[in-house]
């Protein structure tokens, strides 16, 4: 009888994605570059206990709105080497970049991909990337699936509907969500990673404008929804022009 692993064999590979799985995060701008081929801008390692969190590559520090409490910090996950942040419904809170122009793509191609826990949806909206009013990149849970919506704020709320997938990811599990808006490949995508699924979505961004507000990046937004953050980053320029790449990243991500 064996006992253990092969030599070489990979602890992570043998263990998946169970309770106490020591998950590979990319804390560094290299070490994003060298597993994926995109140097993020930003990197939100998420392992406040309080306060805000710190943009570990860049200057997008999202500022704690709304008083998080503490039980919002250190977040239990399946990942033991990893705690994370929490936003709940009960508690209307969230991180900000406070218009900063974190991920502006009034400014050329941008990219965003967290790992964390899409929770119970028991509200109306969800949002990452936010334009004037209630416009911009908008994500929601609903029983068929993540809506994303990219919306330039012109037109009385035009945009892209994209959808990843008609079957629903399970409430709290943990998975990876990312979307980009590509404006060399003129195209806008969403992508999900999770043990169970693999999928990605791609729409014609063709007459979409953002030259004309600010963009803030929100983790949270919204009190009417539970779900965590272990991880995020932040991409520009070249290294967010990963059309037909995207969910080969956004899968590297999540398993690391």
């Amino acid at each position: 009888m064996r006992v253990g692993c092969r030599v070489g064999d990979s602890v992570n590979n043998k263990l998946g994605f169970r309770t106490g799985r020591l998950h590979r995060f990319y804390d560094s701008a290299s070490e994003v570059a060298a597993a994926v081929g995109y140097t993020p801008a930003h990197i939100w390692k998420c392992d406040e206990t309080s306060g805000n969190l710190a943009d570990s590559v860049g200057s997008g520090t999202l500022t704690a709105t709304g008083s998080p409490a503490a039980s919002q910090y250190a977040v239990p996950t399946p990942y033991a080497n990893r705690a994370g942040i929490g936003i709940t419904s009960a508690n209307a809170a969230y991180f900000a970049s406070g218009g900063t122009g974190v991920l502006d793509p009034g400014t050329g191609s941008v990219a965003f991909v967290s790992v964390g826990r899409w929770g119970e949806h028991i509200g109306t909206l969800y949002m990452n990337l936010r334009y004037a009013s209630s416009q911009g990149w908008l994500a929601q849970r609903y029983a068929s699936g993540l809506y994303f919506y990219c919306d330039d704020g012109a037109g009385g709320g035009t945009g892209v509907n994209l959808f990843h997938t008609t079957a629903p990811i399970p409430s709290d599990a943990y998975c990876a969500f990312g979307w980009g808006y590509d404006t060399v490949a003129a195209q806008a995508w969403v992508a999900i990673a999770s043990d169970t699924r693999s999928a990605v979505t791609r729409a014609s961004i063709s007459g979409l404008s953002f030259t004309a507000v600010t963009a803030q990046l929100y983790l949270g937004f919204t009190s009417n929804w539970d779900h965590d953050y272990l991880w995020a980053a932040g991409f520009t320029g070249a290294n967010a022009q990963m059309y037909g790449n995207e969910l080969s990243v956004v899968n590297k991500l999540f398993r690391g």
